[in-house]
């Protein structure tokens, strides 16, 4: 049976995130490993990898890494007992308890990006800070789900729509049948309804209580 391949791009910009608690981090690279790397991650099974490559920057090294999370070892809870943390500053960072303006920011200095998905989804600009894994994919059924958590440490301030500074993530999908906006045809699918998912459509306000305007807040964890 032919089977149909399609085209991620994960991407991260803007973003330095915590995901708050006793995260286990293994920082991976564009080594030989990596299509491996990133399959084992898929713990689903049912898919192929291939021609996986990831770049951030002056600093890759210290962006991408696989994590594991002890069942109720942190606010990521049981959604998540392993996956892939991609980041624009340290993934050491990541596992570091969030609070309202703590310190913990270590943000990687990058050229401007011109990538188009990027300025595309930028409104137009290019982005200093980014995160891209990008990869080929065959599923073996008709079904392929991901599950995310997006964090941003710009919460919640920079959340307040006035602000310049607005953290977004973005899913690639590009393949058979799909006809969208991006490159290749691709679409994006970090979507919540029709809107993007960043700090200034998924909030609860902009101040450390957490008390409105809601922004898709359901959808939000107030963890600072």
């Amino acid at each position: 049976m032919k089977k149909n391949i399609s085209h991620f791009v994960l991407v991260c910009i803007l973003l330095t995130g915590t995901l708050y608690g006793q995260l286990q981090l293994t920082g991976l690279s564009n080594s030989p490993t990596l299509n491996q790397d990133i399959q084992n991650i898929f713990a689903g099974g049912g898919v192929t990898i291939s021609n996986a490559v990831y770049y951030g920057g002056t600093a890759p090294t210290t962006q991408i890494a696989t994590f594991t999370n002890p069942v109720g070892s942190s606010q990521v809870g049981d959604m998540f007992n392993s996956g892939l943390v991609l980041t624009t500053g340290s993934y050491n960072q990541a596992g570091i308890d969030q609070c309202y303006n703590c310190n913990h920011h270590i943000f990687v200095t990058d050229p401007l990006s011109n990538d188009p998905d990027l300025v595309q989804l930028n409104g137009g600009t290019g982005v200093h800070s980014y995160s891209i894994l990008e990869f080929d994919v065959v599923p073996s059924g008709n079904l392929l789900q991901f599950q995310y958590i997006w964090a941003s440490e710009e919460y919640p301030g920079y959340a307040n729509p006035s602000s310049p500074f607005n953290d977004k993530m973005g899913l690639f999908i590009s393949g058979p049948s799909i006809s969208g906006t991006f490159s290749n045809g691709a679409e994006n699918i970090a979507l919540i309804g029709s809107q993007y998912v960043g700090i200034q459509t998924v909030n609860n306000g902009w101040d450390a209580n957490c008390a409105g305007p809601c922004n898709n807040c359901s959808f939000f964890i107030c963890n600072y």
